[in-house]
């Protein structure tokens, strides 16, 4: 038994914050204080949401984790916090995009050399999706859109499991149909992505192996 990834998490309680009304918990969450980066982040930006330890694994604690819809508000993001939450910079730009006022992310520049440049692959979903954004070497800055729908778009991943689900979650905010292209990448980290978001009552389709 070994504890579970908070970085897939990260995107189930994500969409629980961006979704009006919702609110999901998810169990055996690995809470590793050197990985739990992602959940200061949100706390910083108001989110609510709500950490119970229940044991350990593997000389790890985890527990569950519970994310109900929030007003999120802009933050800066950066030094430790960002170095524990590295792999969850994409999903934070998400939300960023749901938080009333600026984001600005910054000592992010190692997700240049991710899978994708995941600042300029970001960087590039949120402005099709109508979110205001500038790109700088080391992070982003975020002009957060609380009110109202996004703008729905179709966008590439660029083959990152990370960008693809990022960019479903803002299809859950958006005013219409939104596509995500080359997604396979997401079965290397959370195959049941599509899935659990159904689950959860997100209307969403996986197209010929390849788009969401």
């Amino acid at each position: 038994t070994v504890p579970g990834d908070l970085s897939a998490a990260a995107f189930v309680l994500s969409a629980a914050l961006l979704v009006s009304g919702s609110e999901v918990g998810v169990r055996g969450v690995g809470l590793n204080p050197t990985r739990s980066g992602f959940l200061d982040a949100v706390r910083a930006m108001g989110a609510r949401i709500e950490v119970a330890t229940e044991g350990e694994e593997l000389g790890e604690s985890l527990g569950v984790v519970r994310a109900a819809a929030s007003a999120l508000s802009g933050a800066t993001l950066g030094g430790e916090v960002v170095a524990r939450a590295i792999d969850e910079v994409p999903v934070l730009a998400a939300l960023a995009a749901r938080a009333r006022g600026i984001t600005t992310i910054v000592d992010a520049s190692e997700l240049r050399v991710k899978e994708s440049d995941r600042i300029a692959a970001m960087a590039a979903v949120l402005r099709a999706f109508g979110v205001g954004c500038e790109e700088r070497q080391d992070g982003l800055v975020v002009e957060g859109q609380p009110d109202g729908p996004l703008r729905a778009a179709d966008v590439s991943s660029q083959g990152d499991h990370r960008i693809a689900m990022s960019a479903a979650l803002l299809g859950l905010v958006a005013d219409g149909d939104s596509r995500v292209r080359d997604v396979d990448a997401i079965a290397t980290s959370f195959p049941r992505f599509a899935g659990t978001l159904r689950a959860l009552g997100a209307n969403i389709v996986v197209e010929e192996g390849r788009n969401v």
